[in-house]
Formats: structure tokens, sequence, C-alpha cells
């Protein structure tokens, strides 16, 4: 078997209270976390946990027993696994309030014994026990939770822009020293929610109404810091502060309703506006576009027309170049040139031009047609 321990404080400290607690949350026989995690689904032969209050000191003990073939490390492993699931809260809800009632009910039978009832008394003389301590027990541990909710009903505050509003909080917090939530202070409770109704007020103070509700996170952070450095001395730890609900005044409310229906509005028309816009220009690009392209079209057809026009004359200008080229190699004689001479005349003067120049040797192509023609009429 191997044997875990801890060493605490003496056995007159309220911190027993706590050890009490968690050695049955651990161990009760039924449902504890070794009950229900370890002995049940029969992970080792046994084990167990408790708290054991002592004049000098106290001690924390955990005991495991293992299986053949199971190792001490395995069993110690699996032991102080479940301490850490009892750091992390992995349990169930109603766990820690069932430990706390059969506590209770513990108490309230034991102390119909005479017997026990004596050995409360011895108890509380060798271990130097307070007597209000000892009475005070089952006030202590009703006390303990895994964490504590306060939901505290709506406060008025006032913002530094004079706007009245409730503001409904929520604390969460938890017990760190029973002896001096029991003792600190009277009626913890009502005393959280003092302060937290007068930390709420300086705070909200210094804010204007648009910031108080924007700033949800930093106001929460704020009351949480404030009155956890306050409750310190009451054994209270607070673990965080909601704002639950912010209630401006009714006008204020439609007020904002109108702004926020304004700016809708605005919104919708903006959104219009830039949705008008990009369509004319849309329309516009279209338009650009069409010119652009028409443009396009038209330089196309006058390059075509010009490259064809440009290919006519070249066509032209050089079948003539080959008629020239052929009458040079046909050799002409004088009077075919002054033939060919009177034709292109003939073609000129049968234009519409209103002068025409006759050269001056017109006579001597006329002499020379002449001769051609008899010259035609002998051959034939």
């Amino acid at each position: 078997t191997i044997w875990l321990g801890w060493r605490f404080d003496r056995g007159n400290t309220l911190q027993i209270d706590t050890l009490n607690i968690v050695g049955s949350m651990l161990y009760n026989r039924t449902a504890g976390l070794i009950d229900l995690n370890i002995n049940n689904q029969m992970k080792m032969l046994g084990a167990w946990a408790g708290s054991e209050p002592m004049r000098d000191h106290s001690a924390f003990i955990m005991a495991g027993t293992p299986k053949e073939g199971q190792t001490l490390e395995e069993v110690k492993k699996l032991l102080l696994a479940e301490i850490e699931k009892l750091k992390n809260g992995e349990f169930s809800d109603d766990l820690l309030p069932s430990i706390i009632n059969n506590a209770k009910l513990d108490y309230f039978t034991n102390l119909e014994s005479n017997s026990n009832r004596a050995d409360l008394f011895v108890e509380t003389y060798i271990k130097e026990i307070p007597w209000e301590q000892q009475v005070g027990y089952l006030d202590r541990i009703s006390g303990i939770t895994k964490e504590q909710v306060v939901d505290f009903p709506p406060q008025p505050v006032i913002t530094r822009d004079n706007v009245t509003m409730q503001i409904d909080t929520v604390v969460y917090f938890e017990i760190t020293d029973p002896k001096l939530y029991t003792y600190g202070v009277e009626r913890p409770l009502s005393a959280i929610e003092n302060l937290t109704a007068t930390t709420l007020r300086n705070i909200i103070g210094d804010l204007e109404l648009d910031n108080t509700l924007t700033s949800r996170d930093t106001i929460n952070d704020k009351i949480r810091i404030i009155l956890d450095e306050a409750t310190d001395a009451w054994g209270i730890r607070v673990i965080r502060v909601e704002l639950k609900n912010i209630l401006p005044p009714r006008e204020i409310q439609d007020a904002m309703e109108k702004q926020m229906k304004a700016e809708r509005e605005r919104r919708a028309r903006i959104l219009d506006a830039e949705g008008e816009k990009r369509s004319q220009i849309l329309v516009a690009e279209g338009l650009k576009e069409s010119a652009i392209l028409k443009a396009d079209a038209v330089k196309e057809q006058k390059i075509r027309e010009a490259q064809g026009e440009a290919e006519a004359i070249l066509t032209v200008q050089k079948a003539n170049a080959d008629a020239l080229r052929m009458l040079n190699e046909a050799a002409p004689t004088d009077k075919i040139i002054q033939l060919k001479s009177l034709e292109a005349f003939a073609k000129a003067a049968d234009g519409k031009a209103t002068k025409i120049i006759i050269p001056s040797d017109i006579q001597g192509l006329a002499g020379s047609v002449a001769a051609i023609k008899e010259v035609w009429k002998d051959e034939n």
C-alpha cells in the first residue's frame, strides 16, 4: 500500500473545515471521486482519503493498494489525478451540497448521544479549539461552495452627463476563509451588495451615457478589482462581476431608438445614392466603350478602304508599266508613236475640259495618219 500525506496547520484552525469537506468529497464510501473513479471501476484493490486533525498539526492522507502487476507509481498517479479533478472543479454540482448536508446530519446525529457530546467537549479542550469556533462549524461549512453567485437587484446610478439609469449586477465569488467570512463582517452578502452599489455609482459617475453603454468589460473589471481588494478582509474572493442589464430612462430609450432609426435611414439613403452613382458610372462606361468600339470600326473601315485604293492604284500603275515595257520590247516606229499620241489627244478632247491646247505638230500627226491609212490599204 502507498500512503500520501500532506501536513497542515493545527487542528484548532479553520483550515480543518475545508480538509474535512475535501476528504468527504474524495472518499465517502459511496459517491466520492475515489469511490466513483477508482474503487467502483476496480482500478486498484482499494483506495481512501481523509483528514486527521491533531493538536500540534493536521494531516491529509490518501492511500491506495495496487492490484497484481500494478506498480506503486501507477497507484500514486491515479490518486493524484483525483486531486487534480477536485482542483479543476471536475465534479458534479450536487456533490458539494450533498457532502455538506451529510456533515450536518452526522453532526446532529452525534449530538443525540451523551458520549458523543462529551467527546465534543474533550476534543475542544485537548485541541484548544475556541468554543465559538466549535459551535459555528455548521455555519462555516455551509458557506463552502464551488462558486457562489449573487444577483443583486437593479441599482439607480447617475452618469457624468446627468442621466439616471438602472443597472443590474451579478457577482461571482468564493469563500477563501470561513472564519473571516463568519466573523469578519456582519451579513456578508448584504455587505457585498452595498459595496457593489457604491462602487458602481462611483465608476458610472465618471462616465457619460454613451461610454457606459459601450464599456461593459471595462466597468466589470474595475468593479471586480475594487470588490476583490475590499472583501479580502471578509474571507471572500470575487471571481468576476457582470453588468446584467443597463436600463436608461424610457425617454432616453425612445431617443436612442429614434437615433438608431435615423441612422438606419441615413445609411439606406447613402446606399441608394451609391447604387445610383454606380449605375450612372456603369452606363457612362458602357457609352464610352460603345463610342470607342464605333470609332475603332470607322478607323478600321477607312484603313481598309485606303489599303484597297492603294492596291488598285498599284495595280493600274503596274499595268501601265507592263504596257510600256511591252511597247518598248516591240520597238514601235515613229509613225506608231505618233498614232498613239493622236489617240491620247482624242481622249483628252473628249473630256469635260473647256480649253484644249493643240500641239503645234498636229498637222504632221494628221499626215502621218493618212500615210498609215494608205499603207494599210495597200497591204489589204
